[in-house]
């Protein structure tokens, strides 16, 4: 029903019509396709309860989940117009012992000739090494099948490899087989994390910011861990995100909580002042604290796209 819908609003425009015309043919196809969104929002609640029901939390609940409230308009309640970062890990392997090191020099001259060498001197003594050090050459060349070759030779996987075949299934557009590992890596080790924030990228590719709320809670609520480590860098992008998620999932007044703690005086930091203007103004409904942080946003605005969400939320004021 929604493919349906949304070919029926995304057909071409009859030509010769006027402006007004536009408006009352658009009109009425938003009546023609309203219940067809009606009935798909019935069959996306009846998967998410059936989920809830049978603890099914997989990748189709979620994408079902982020889809309840969609209507002819094409949007939730929640604009989806906000700001995220693209956040994906694959964890470099540590060079930690002589021959690693050797290794990575041979693979950074990047000729086949020492790539060969590199594999015939080491594959006897140190193979897990080496097959995931050539794995991680060839993901930063982005030969993703290659990379991928070389991780499945190495027998007992650990929670490392797994995480790093689930990011180059991503990059392949295998998105169930990355499902599929990140879930039998969930488990609690050092790695946990960053597989959650994996698990983040994969929903927010396939289902939207909205539907990563509780992997982004768990991230949020765990970095000042140490297991956090490796993550750490990433603090103010994933609370970002997490306050992006709360919104979309109307929960406004956690979001605010959280965007009104990140640095919104650096101007390298418009992306918050473009999330906070939207929460306050469009979730919150507060105009009075929407007008300070939009005219502030307004004064480090650099592109046309800003400049078009600036003028749709001073209408509002």
């Amino acid at each position: 029903y929604l493919s349906l819908a949304d070919s029926i609003k995304n057909a071409p425009l009859p030509e010769g019509l006027s402006v007004e015309e536009q408006g009352v043919y658009k009109s009425e196809i938003d009546k023609l396709v309203t219940p067809f969104f009606a009935t798909a929002n019935k069959s996306f609640k009846t998967a998410v309860e059936k989920g809830d029901r049978f603890k099914a939390y997989n990748l189709d609940y979620q994408l079902a989940k982020n889809k309840i409230g969609l209507s002819a308009s094409g949007s939730s309640v929640y604009p989806s117009n906000d700001k995220v970062f693209s956040i994906k890990i694959y964890d470099k392997p540590d060079a930690d012992t002589t021959d690693t090191r050797s290794l990575r020099a041979l693979l950074n001259e990047g000729e086949i000739t020492y790539l060969k060498r590199a594999q015939k001197a080491l594959l006897g003594s140190a193979s897990e090494k080496a097959f995931n050090e050539i794995a991680y050459y060839y993901y930063y060349q982005k030969k993703f099948g290659l990379s991928s070759y070389y991780l499945n030779k190495i027998k007992n996987p650990g929670p490392s490899v797994l995480n790093n075949k689930a990011i180059l299934a991503i990059e392949q557009n295998q998105d169930e087989l990355a499902e599929q590992i990140l879930i039998k890596n969930a488990e609690e080790n050092n790695l946990y994390l960053i597989g959650q924030i994996n698990k983040c990228y994969l929903l927010n590719k396939n289902g939207g910011i909205k539907s990563c709320l509780v992997p982004l809670e768990i991230v949020s609520e765990s970095l000042d861990l140490k297991s956090a480590e490796k993550i750490r860098v990433y603090h103010d992008q994933i609370r970002n995100n997490l306050a992006v998620s709360l919104a979309q999932n109307s929960e406004f007044n956690q979001a605010f909580d959280i965007l009104k703690q990140l640095n919104l005086k650096d101007p390298a930091n418009i992306i918050y002042l473009r999330n906070i203007s939207n929460v306050t103004i469009l979730g919150l409904k507060d105009k009075v604290k929407g007008a300070g942080y939009l005219r502030r946003y307004e004064s480090l605005s650099n592109s046309a796209e800003d400049s078009k969400i600036i003028s749709a939320l001073k209408s509002l004021l």
